[in-house]
């Protein structure tokens, strides 16, 4: 399977949680995520993950608005270049936001709207190696006002 097709299923299977769960992320990820209480309402889970091409996940959960940030990190030593990759299936990025503080190159983040989520896509500026790969749930509950 090419780079473009494993990450098109995983972009796939993850986009359409709704809303994000710490089980159904850790079985699009192929790996259980245990919960750690983190300050409020939020839930933190942060683990290793069997993928090709990422290392790590870490997934935040506000269990009363449902708001939720998963990041999934690359790895270093099977990185992915933008030009193995096909954007078009997601249309046209939301937002280009252009960072050159981060070290060694400075990075070039995509944001695109995909199914249930926003799907930020992070490479090194120059030699365009994937970084990230993140999505964002927006919220689903106003909490309510004390």
């Amino acid at each position: 399977m090419s780079a473009a097709l494993d990450l098109d299923d995983l972009v796939d299977k993850i986009s359409w949680i709704t809303p994000p769960d710490g089980e159904a992320v850790g079985e699009a990820l192929g790996t259980p995520l245990d919960a750690k209480p983190g300050a409020g309402h939020m839930v933190y889970y942060e683990t290793p993950v069997p993928l090709q091409y990422f290392e790590n996940a870490d997934l935040r959960i506000n269990t009363q608005t449902k708001l939720g940030i998963l990041v999934l990190r690359a790895r270093a030593n099977a990185p992915l270049r933008e030009d193995q990759l096909d954007f078009k299936r997601y249309g046209k990025p939301k937002n280009v936001n252009v960072n050159p503080h981060i070290p060694p190159e400075g990075t070039t983040a995509s944001t695109y709207a995909v199914s249930n989520t926003e799907v930020t896509f992070q490479f090194t500026t120059k030699s365009r190696v994937l970084r990230v790969v993140s999505f964002s749930w927006p919220p689903r509950v106003t909490p309510k006002s004390k």
